[in-house]
């Protein structure tokens, strides 16, 4: 007997049922297998961008070997860092010598002096010119004496190798932490954490900045992040075939490119991502993801040359102004031009000396459009202003969790290098919340301006605190590192600007 003939609609939905369930076994497949169970997922591109040095580098970083052999022996500075690194020569140990401490991370790490064009303070001065060297046109350092190296070189006694270098990020300090065997390091101390962003920034350009969508259904598929993954790979070697570098400042691409992901999340999730003081877009977790799994490289680097691994997160400037703010998705075009002019008008106030009109007046501003990231901060700094203390750092940094740039370190690196420690035995100390705790004893106006000469780079003084908590956590006194921090002597802070 002939089976009925089913009816094409019958058969679409036994051929969709079919698809369904197909789709529904592979991914409690995949689930079963563990594979791609992370609790938070970000889009390949973003954690694997800049990993190719083949990528269109905008910006330039420094992922390059730091040294190299010379030619009458020893170790000298590699010609691909002129400009970037200070030019240093590195003997073979004499055995019976001192311990040998490289020191890595970005151009705070080397002792960038203060720029002129990063500052935010009104009476902002340039260093001594006897106490700075040109390391480039228009870019000096400190003295050695006055950076972090020779700094923790005086209080240790040890040998300091200076392994600093201008736009260096996590990427870059794995590179180096595979030249600690020809060093013959006994540690490697970094203070870094500022350029974490830049990678994003390498191979995006303005034309080329991908809206990704909020959370959703698709992106908690674990057989969607599985074939994203490979997937991918594919795009993006796509991407940098049709990208090419173009011509923009600085500062502006750096802030531009983080930026504009983050307002296309918010904008496709209908709120900020920003749970309490911690953003939770992509950009922040492929940050984290990456400099995660380029700390752990560099801490097996490490061990499998015998050196300690010491490591301090670079603290966010928190009396500077965001980068970059985004207006709340739901937030009126009138309701953000305003809350706008009121920012405006706070900062008026504070410039006149009213401190108080500028609480009301960014308050104002907040209750309008709560992800306005400025207005946070004028209320934060009219609070310091006025000696609130607490006041002033809880505004200060709900502004920076709001600041879509990236371009300020984020304090959450502070915690996965705390987790990779934990794993792995090097010893770390968090930079951030010991000023911030400083901070709030003191008054922010009495520490940041005083640490920091613009958002990243820092004064001898500041030098000098980040050498001693070094210094501690090589006598693995993680207690007397934050002491340091938090007691070191600042010179009197400059006053910070509307």
């Amino acid at each position: 007997m002939a089976l009925p003939r089913l009816s094409p609609g019958l058969q679409r939905a036994l051929a969709l049922l079919l698809g369904l369930s197909v789709v529904v076994g592979l991914e409690l497949t995949v689930r079963a297998l563990g594979l791609e169970d992370e609790e938070r997922w970000s889009p390949p591109a973003l954690v694997l961008a800049g990993a190719d040095p083949s990528a269109p580098a905008v910006l330039g970083i420094t992922t390059a070997t730091h040294f190299e052999p010379a030619p009458d022996g020893g170790l000298a500075t590699a010609p691909s860092l002129h400009n970037r690194a200070r030019a240093l020569r590195v003997e073979p140990r004499v055995p019976g010598g001192p311990q040998r401490i490289v020191v890595g991370g970005g151009s705070a790490a080397t002792g960038q002096a203060p720029l002129s064009g990063l500052q935010v303070t009104r009476d902002w001065r340039p260093p001594p010119p006897d106490e700075v060297v040109e390391l480039a046109p228009g870019i000096s350092v400190w003295r050695a004496d006055l950076s972090i190296s020779g700094l923790l070189a005086e209080r240790t006694g040890a040998e300091v190798i200076d392994a600093g270098a201008i736009a260096r990020d996590s990427d870059g300090l794995v590179t180096l932490s595979s030249e600690l065997d020809a060093l013959e390091a006994d540690v490697l101390a970094i203070y870094a954490g500022n350029n974490e962003s830049l990678f994003i920034s390498r191979v995006l350009d303005g034309s080329s900045i991908p809206v990704l969508h909020g959370r959703s259904l698709l992106r908690r598929s674990h057989l969607y992040r599985l074939l994203a993954d490979k997937v991918g790979r594919y795009r993006q070697d796509r991407q940098r075939q049709l990208l090419s570098s173009r011509e923009h400042s600085r500062d502006d691409f750096e802030a531009f490119a983080p930026a504009a992901v983050v307002s296309a999340q918010w904008t496709q999730a209908g709120r900020p991502l920003v749970e309490g003081n911690e953003p939770t877009d992509d950009v922040q977790h492929a940050i984290l993801t990456r400099f995660e799994a380029n700390l752990r490289a560099i801490a097996a680097h490490a061990d499998a040359a015998g050196a300690t691994l010491l490591y301090i997160n670079t603290p966010p400037r928190l009396d500077e102004a965001p980068f970059r703010a985004a207006h709340g998705p739901g937030v009126s075009s009138d309701d953000a031009t305003r809350s706008e002019a009121l920012c405006a008008q706070a900062a008026a106030a504070r410039l006149a000396g009213d401190p108080l009109a500028a609480v009301d007046a960014a308050g104002q501003a907040i209750a309008l459009d709560p992800a306005w990231a400025h207005a946070w901060f004028q209320r934060g700094m009219a609070a310091a202003e006025l000696g609130r203390s607490n006041d002033a750092v809880d505004d200060l940094l709900h502004a920076l969790a709001l600041d879509i740039s990236r371009k300020r370190a984020t304090p959450a690196l502070a915690e996965v290098a705390r987790r990779v420690c934990a794993d792995t035995g090097c010893r770390t100390v968090d930079g951030h919340a010991a000023l911030v705790a400083r901070a709030r004893r003191d008054g922010p106006l009495a520490v940041y301006p005083a640490f920091h000469g613009d958002f990243e780079h820092l004064w001898p003084d500041a030098n000098r605190a980040i050498a001693d908590a070094f210094a501690a956590l090589l006598d693995d006194d993680p207690a007397g590192a934050t002491r340091a921090l938090q007691d070191a002597p600042l010179t009197a802070p400059r006053r910070s600007a509307p």
